[in-house]
């Protein structure tokens, strides 16, 4: 009786062993493979991979564009820089490597040129100009050492043999464009967020107090001052000055546009770009500040 249970017991394990055993594959490869088919056939794909294209489109595609672009002087009384002349020799290349400007993405300063040569600056405020073969004319730092650690971000504009550059520290000069030698320096109350304006003799330019103000071009002393209204949030996109013959007009940064008297500051009209009633200024006419003398 023992030898038959014990036979019986080995013939159920060979069985159990033959049946339930994954490492032989005798029974499991069948049954996986139906699992896999039929899973196959359930599984839906919703999102794949995105392959990079290696071919290029549109090989033949050209683009045309003005090589030269004729201008009148007389047409620019707005417009300092002025649309510049493109050459159609592209085959010449040249590089000058900057040292990181920190900041760079939050202020928009612009290339300034001088016929076929250009101007720009460094991270420790040093103002260069090159020709187009990347050879320096000459390069003038007029900042101390602390300024220099502070890494201004300078804005320029020209005329004829003048450069002025305002800066974010709240200061403001000029210099000579050929030489690169200062003609002459001064501080302002504070920093200045608009585009340099210049018009024959003076220039204009908007701080963050959102007043604007004239200065001479020949000592950079001041001539007049208009102040609106104060706005909190100060932002680094550029104001907008421009003029004629008789008026000089400017957006602050509330977002009023104001038309002066060139002469002396005073308000001819203003135009508020806002519907909130409550931001709107009650005044119509503000007198500007007295006129000083050049």
């Amino acid at each position: 009786m023992i030898k038959k249970i014990i036979l019986a017991l080995l013939i159920f394990s060979f069985i159990s062993n033959c049946s339930f055993d994954t490492k032989s594959g005798i029974w499991t490869n069948n049954e996986k493979i139906e699992k896999n088919s039929l899973i196959k056939d359930k599984v839906q794909v919703l999102f794949q991979k995105d392959k990079a294209i290696s071919k290029e489109f549109n090989k033949n595609f050209l683009i045309n564009t003005p090589l030269t672009i004729n201008k009148k002087k007389n047409s620019l009384i707005t417009n300092n820089i002025g649309p510049q002349v493109i050459k159609d020799n592209f085959n010449v290349k040249s590089k000058y490597n900057f040292s990181k400007i920190k900041y760079f993405e939050n202020f928009n300063p612009e290339l300034v040129f001088d016929k076929e040569n250009l101007i720009f600056f460094d991270k420790k405020g040093s103002i260069i100009k090159f020709n187009d073969t990347s050879k320096i004319i000459w390069k003038k730092n007029y900042y101390s050492k602390k300024e220099k650690k502070l890494l201004p971000i300078l804005n320029f504009s020209l005329n004829n043999d003048v450069l002025i550059v305002t800066d974010n520290l709240a200061k403001f000069y000029a210099l000579d464009l050929k030489s690169g030698e200062l003609l002459w320096t001064k501080n302002h109350t504070s920093v200045v967020i608009s585009e340099i304006k210049v018009d024959k003799d003076k220039f204009y330019i908007v701080d963050s107090e959102n007043d604007i103000n004239c200065f001479s071009l020949i000592n950079g002393k001041k001539i007049w001052t208009f102040k609106t209204d104060y706005d909190l949030i100060k932002s680094q996109k550029k104001l907008s000055i421009v003029y004629d013959d008789s008026k000089v007009y400017f957006n602050n940064s509330k977002g009023d546009i104001y038309a002066l008297d060139k002469t002396n500051g005073n308000l001819v009209w203003l135009t508020p770009t806002r519907t909130d009633t409550e931001t709107i200024p009650k005044v119509t006419y503000m007198p500007s500040i007295k006129l000083m003398e050049i």
